[in-house]
């Protein structure tokens, strides 16, 4: 999922619940995958080799998903 399609998602949830951002657990647990994942990029900031989005921001995002269907 690119950045704009997961963009486009966010935004579609948020209007439906009013939620943009996943809760903590969520977060976390896509963090951990994300920083064992063979694609992660680290650098001055940490970005998915996949679909170029920052790892920070993709796994808060609620209606975000892997790329790679990892979570």
């Amino acid at each position: 999922m690119s950045f704009v399609e997961d963009l486009k998602a966010v935004i579609a949830h948020a209007a439906k619940t009013g939620h943009v951002v996943a809760d903590m657990p969520t977060i976390l647990n896509r963090r951990a995958i994300c920083q064992s994942c063979e694609f992660i990029k680290r650098g001055y900031t940490e970005s998915c080799g996949k679909c170029g989005c920052n790892i920070t921001a993709k796994t808060a995002m609620v209606a975000s998903k892997c790329p790679m269907r990892k979570w």
